[in-house]
């Protein structure tokens, strides 16, 4: 049984939106902090609080994460981030060009995580990890949400297409041209439906954010002494964003190898030849060659693409070994 929840979400004032919404933290550089942080509401002094201390080479420092609180303390103070006055659930809608995602926002059991109730498809470096869970103990807040997805649900769906029809409570368009909408469920037989909906799921699946899932539960453990008892606990979720796996768009992996490990064109060939097939490969979307089936990747090398596919020999039954990503990453 999936347990997710309403909760008090701590949301910038509605003509704030665009002022302090920021980028995912661990998708912009140092330099690229620092630019962005020229706005003094920009969400990024709290989740890349090292800009505000110069601690470019020294960013997983206590003081770093003392400052995130301090700066997140302020935002409250002046009011620039306010409490929902009741436990909400959300509707949050992304449009990226042709593409569209609803799903929802809620808090979910870490110990669901533990459980195998939540699925990960990658395990976590224990430097990232750590520093999620400094973060996260230190300010006593989640600010970003892992990215989940559920088989698509009938239950669900309604709900979100019953609020798609109706004006959203926040659009804001950020300047990458996506259009972010957020709508706030404070109906109580709305926020029931959801709950019990959710639990009649099996599982969820972790499509981003497995440090931030890791993290969260490390704190979870750590607060409750290894021993949770019966008691409603906040420390207990962690932040979601939930969407129905068949409205998600699965971006490109890539990888840039910097040299052949002291082999020419032919001999690197020869390896990679052992398990896979070669065939070369014309661009196919105007920018280059993209896999049509799973198994293939595709490969630039001296100027010339080429189609690599997998060998049956080397096929996984293993769910995790057998996606694509692990392919590549393992061959």
């Amino acid at each position: 049984m999936i347990e997710i929840r309403p909760f008090k979400g701590l949301r910038p004032k509605k003509e704030l939106y665009e002022k302090i919404i920021s980028p995912p933290y661990d998708v912009v550089n140092y330099d690229d902090c620092v630019e962005i942080g020229k706005n003094p509401l920009s969400l990024i002094h709290i989740t890349r609080s090292e800009i505000d201390i110069d601690a470019k080479n020294d960013p997983y420092s206590g003081r770093v994460y003392q400052k995130a609180k301090d700066n997140l303390d302020e935002s409250i103070k002046n009011g620039n981030l306010v409490f929902d006055e009741k436990p909400c659930f959300y509707i949050y809608r992304q449009v990226m060009g042709e593409h569209k995602q609803v799903g929802f926002v809620g808090v979910t059991g870490v110990y669901d995580y533990e459980k195998g109730l939540i699925k990960k498809h990658e395990n976590t470096r224990r430097d990232k990890e750590e520093d999620r869970i400094k973060h996260i103990d230190i300010t006593n807040c989640q600010v970003e949400p892992v990215f989940l997805a559920y088989r698509k649900n009938a239950e669900l769906d309604c709900i979100l297409a019953e609020y798609e029809k109706t004006q959203p409570d926040i659009e804001v368009t950020t300047p990458d041209n996506v259009e972010h909408s957020l709508w706030i469920i404070k109906e109580d037989v709305r926020i029931y439906d959801i709950i019990e909906a959710f639990k009649k799921l099996e599982r969820l699946y972790v499509a981003d954010g497995h440090h931030r899932t890791a993290a969260a539960l490390s704190v979870a453990k750590k607060r409750d002494g290894g021993t949770p008892d019966g008691e409603h606990k906040e420390y207990r979720y962690f932040l979601s964003v939930v969407f129905p796996h068949d409205t998600l768009k699965i971006l490109s992996y890539n990888r840039a190898v910097k040299d052949l490990n002291r082999l020419n064109k032919a001999g690197f060939l020869k390896e990679v030849s052992k398990c896979f097939n070669i065939k070369e490969a014309s661009p196919n979307d105007g920018k280059g060659f993209v896999p049509e089936r799973p198994r293939q990747i595709g490969m630039y090398l001296d100027n010339k693409w080429h189609l690599l596919e997998l060998k049956p020999e080397f096929f996984e039954q293993d769910p995790v070994k057998s996606l694509d990503v692990s392919i590549l990453q393992d061959n």
